[in-house]
């Protein structure tokens, strides 16, 4: 991926880098802070004679110590020098070390009691990042994409009967999850009696009867 986490929890923790020679050759696979760097801030691998065709290297998001770096972005360079021919080739892609957490997610349904099951969960959350629905702790089949124009998300889902915790957690594409929002969502399928309104009579009652 070219956005990675290196925070050990086996998700998206390395970019595997993959190129191409066209025939064998000596390779080297750097990582710079810039492309006009001339110090890398990591050395992936140097080789000699490797093979023509397809390729891969692996970067750890870590320094040549073993430290991971900072958030930001990074440049992997990979070098080629043909022995045969005495000519070099670079080839360079973008890597992204992202290492926060997203802003926790809001949700528009409060603590609420409704006589349908079907339900609509939305909220707003950081845009373009997925939005994970939770039923009483259990994972909705789907998840959704946060819109990149209004920051909302909606999805729709069967409330059991009873009282339903319906929980949220947003993830952006280096696989760091946000805190958690949570809302009680009861679902009844009482509904209350229909009654009619009683008025007091405020009509003048007489106090004398007169015979004519």
């Amino acid at each position: 991926p070219s956005t990675i986490s290196p925070n050990a929890d086996f998700i998206t923790d390395e970019s595997i880098l993959s190129y191409e020679l066209t025939d064998d050759a000596d390779v080297s696979v750097k990582i710079y802070r810039n492309i006009t760097d001339t110090t890398p801030v990591r050395i992936v691998h140097t080789t000699k004679s490797v093979l023509k065709g397809g390729q891969t290297a692996t970067w750890d998001g870590k320094d040549d110590s073993g430290v991971v770096l900072p958030d930001g972005p990074y440049q992997a360079v990979v070098t080629a020098f043909d022995l045969k021919t005495s000519e070099s080739a670079k080839a360079n892609a973008p890597v992204i070390i992202d290492l926060t957490a997203p802003v926790r997610p809001t949700v528009d349904n409060g603590d609420v009691t409704v006589n349908k099951a079907a339900q609509i969960i939305s909220g707003q959350a950081e845009p373009g990042l997925t939005a994970t629905v939770f039923t009483n702790g259990v994972a909705e089949p789907v998840s959704v994409t946060v819109d990149k124009t209004t920051s909302r998300y909606t999805h729709t889902l069967t409330l059991n009967e009873g009282a339903n915790l319906i929980t949220v957690t947003a993830k952006d594409t280096g696989g760091n999850v946000s805190r958690t929002t949570g809302a009680r969502v009861v679902f009844t399928t009482d509904t209350p009696n229909s009654v009619t309104p009683k008025f007091p009579d405020t009509s003048p009652r007489p106090t004398a009867f007169v015979v004519i």
